[in-house]
């Protein structure tokens, strides 16, 4: 699938867990035309077990955000967002919410292991044909 190209970021709709679902992101890409539209942070496994990829062709240019704390599953599901096309993957290692760091141990929580962060980045990129280009952090 070839990937077109899109303006370069200057406004972008931030991942927002239990916000920017796919109606939300249908809803927002009618007010900024050119704004790049993030998901809301979804683990690798639950894209492993339950592919949950879907969005509309309306929402590009949109990127996925992936979070997780097993190399095995980002790999799976870098390879299965392939299928659907998105412009973009970014690795969240910012997330505090402790649904995120306590439970699945990734989010703000990879901040202390800057090798895995390395190591996920570099999965990602190997796995994919799109811009594998930032990843959410706090400082």
């Amino acid at each position: 699938m070839a990937v077109q190209e899109y303006r370069p970021p200057q406004f972008s709709v931030a991942p927002m867990m239990d916000w920017t679902t796919n109606n939300y992101r249908t809803l927002a890409r009618l007010i900024p035309k050119h704004a790049w539209l993030y998901t809301e942070m979804i683990a690798a496994e639950t894209i492993v077990i339950r592919k949950v990829l879907g969005f509309s062709s309306e929402q590009h240019p949109i990127v996925l955000q992936i979070g997780g704390s097993n190399l095995e599953n980002i790999a799976k599901a870098t390879k299965l967002a392939n299928a659907y096309g998105y412009d973009e993957i970014n690795f969240n290692c910012g997330c505090p919410s402790p649904r995120v760091v306590g439970h699945g141990c990734f989010g703000v929580r990879l901040m202390l292991d800057p090798k895995f962060v390395g190591e996920a980045m570099s999965v990602i990129a190997a796995n994919t044909g799109v811009p594998v280009t930032e990843m959410q952090n706090r400082h």
